[in-house]
């Protein structure tokens, strides 16, 4: 196997921190899930991020949450390259 887990996450992590650093305001990209394929050729890597929005201060006192999306990327095993990214109901 060419690439461990460890680097699978880092390269998920970074791939998503890049594709949205310059378009959109990210806040705390956590680690969600990590699963090797069934076939064994690509990691399913699952980050959470959360977006900046503005929202009142009444929204906030009644307990208004920044939406948070679920991003699954998978990275070939051998190469570690992105194969995909996509978006998925949290």
């Amino acid at each position: 196997m060419g690439v461990d887990i460890k680097t699978a996450v880092r390269t998920a992590l970074d791939f998503v921190g890049d594709m949205y650093s310059e378009n959109e305001d990210l806040r705390d990209p956590t680690l969600e899930e990590v699963e090797l394929s069934e076939d064994g050729t690509r990691w399913e890597v699952s980050v959470c991020l959360g977006r900046e929005e503005r929202t009142s201060t009444m929204s906030v006192v009644a307990g208004g949450v920044t939406p948070r999306q679920r991003k699954v990327l998978e990275i070939d095993v051998e190469s570690g390259a992105v194969l995909s990214m996509k978006a998925q109901a949290h």
